[in-house]
């Protein structure tokens, strides 16, 4: 047996929150398999991560349970984990499930995590555990500023995970303004971590240099991986500071407030834009695209998006950006 599977076995028997007097009848015959997969995780009942003596997760494979592991404590990075091994071979091919037992409600709770077996794998670290939770748990990053530079604006866009920054100065080709030691305020996922080149990110904490393109890897709480592009751009502040009576907005949208579906009316006579967003009252990008050339009307179904406030905004060839609110009513 591998040191780690012997680490963790010897965790589970001193473990003082044994109480199998309450716990369901879950039990791994040892002796039917010829190996072992580790995995260092936490549990997560409604949003938050599962704190109560007593409470045990089970690995299963159908409806044979081929592992079990009750909450221990770590003092070190003050995470209340639990330390699993599951039993099995390489011949196993369908998936590992995860329930739940949480003592104050006398539940059993089935997960949403599926893992194929992998002997002598370890899933989670200390620092980093593996997440068991009823529902899936993704790598986004659901918002991002630069709380110290007022004048960057940055737009998410999940889809080709990607942050786009925008600073808004006099001389784009000479901007006076220093990106090259911020920090960054972002919300994630619930429970997913951030790394650059190797190390986490700390919320408002790590300096880091906007200037030079960046990739994030920001892991979920299953360790799933995703990878966020962070760009920069300059553009002339004078141009998105002009008030609407100067500058017409070119184009218009019908019905506004909507319910499934609305128009963008391009045919106001003036410069057309050559791209369109749809941002969410959360800055989140829900819907891009760049007109047709000669395109008169574009057609976009709503009927998906929740009811609220939301900001068309279009920009030309030239930098030049316009916004319309739009209103999602049913």
């Amino acid at each position: 047996m591998k040191p780690l599977a012997i680490f963790l076995l010897s965790l589970f028997t001193l473990s003082p929150t044994h109480l199998l007097a309450t716990t369901p009848d879950w039990s791994v015959d040892v002796s039917r398999y010829s190996g072992t997969m580790a995995i260092i995780g936490r549990a997560v009942v409604s949003d938050s991560v599962l704190t109560e003596a007593g409470a045990v997760v089970g690995a299963f494979i159908g409806e044979e349970c081929r592992g079990v592991a009750e909450l221990y404590y770590d003092d070190a990075e003050d995470n209340f984990l639990f330390l699993m091994l599951v039993y099995g071979d390489n011949l196993d091919n369908e998936p590992l499930t995860f329930r739940t037992y949480v003592p104050s409600t006398d539940q059993v709770l089935e997960n949403a995590n599926r893992l194929t077996f992998e002997e002598d794998a370890t899933w989670g670290t200390f620092a980093t555990p593996y997440h068991i939770a009823p529902v899936a748990l993704d790598a986004h990053v659901t918002a991002f500023s630069l709380p110290n530079q007022p004048e960057v604006e940055a737009i998410l866009n999940p889809d080709t995970q990607e942050i786009l920054l925008t600073a808004y100065v006099e001389d784009p080709e000479n901007p006076e303004l220093d990106l090259s030691s911020e920090v960054a305020e972002f919300t994630l996922s619930p429970f997913a971590v951030v790394f650059r080149e190797g190390m986490p990110v700390e919320n408002t904490v790590t300096l880091q240099d906007f200037t030079q393109p960046i990739t994030y890897v920001v892991v979920s709480g299953t360790l799933d991986t995703a990878y966020w592009q962070v760009s920069l751009t300059f553009r002339d502040e004078a141009i998105t500071s002009l008030p609407l009576t100067e500058v017409p907005v070119p184009f218009s949208i019908y019905p506004n407030p909507a319910q499934d579906r609305i128009t963008i009316d391009l045919r106001s006579g003036q410069a057309t834009p050559s791209s369109f967003l749809l941002l969410s009252a959360q800055g989140r990008v829900v819907w891009q695209q760049a007109p047709p050339i000669q395109a008169q009307t574009l057609t976009l179904s709503v009927s998906h998006l929740p009811r609220g406030t939301y900001l068309l905004l279009g920009q030309t060839d030239h930098g030049e950006r316009f916004n319309l609110p739009l209103q999602i009513a049913r």
